[in-house]
């Protein structure tokens, strides 16, 4: 498990590393040989589009902007959001397609995107 201290050094020094080095310190996601870079990307992408379009608008907003905030605050924040989210017509999109086990509407049919 990487740590922000050890890819803040990392940084900080200068240093030239390899791909691993940069997975293994938190730089990067992962480190993969250039012959699966595709499929791999192509994976990450269908499991990021399988998220809920504005949870995942959120998720970017939470990462951001909860670190700076006062505990208190964030919770309060937090849980407002996730009350929204949660009664939202997408969310209620998303517990069917589970329930019925098929691809929630915003996921892009895997036909289309196979080339």
């Amino acid at each position: 498990m990487h740590t922000i201290r050890q890819g803040a050094l990392v940084l900080k020094k200068g240093t030239l590393i390899g791909a691993a080095e940069a997975a293994n310190v938190g730089l990067i996601n992962a480190a993969v040989p250039r012959p699966r870079l595709e499929a791999v990307t192509l994976e990450l992408a269908d499991e990021i589009m399988a998220g809920a379009p504005r949870a995942l608008a959120v998720a970017k907003q939470l990462i951001r902007d909860v670190p700076a905030m006062e505990r208190q605050a964030a919770f309060a924040w937090t849980s407002r959001l996730s009350a929204e989210l949660f009664a939202s017509e997408e969310a209620a999109a998303g517990m069917a397609a589970f329930r019925d086990k098929v691809d929630p509407p915003w996921v892009p049919d895997r036909a289309d995107r196979s080339s």
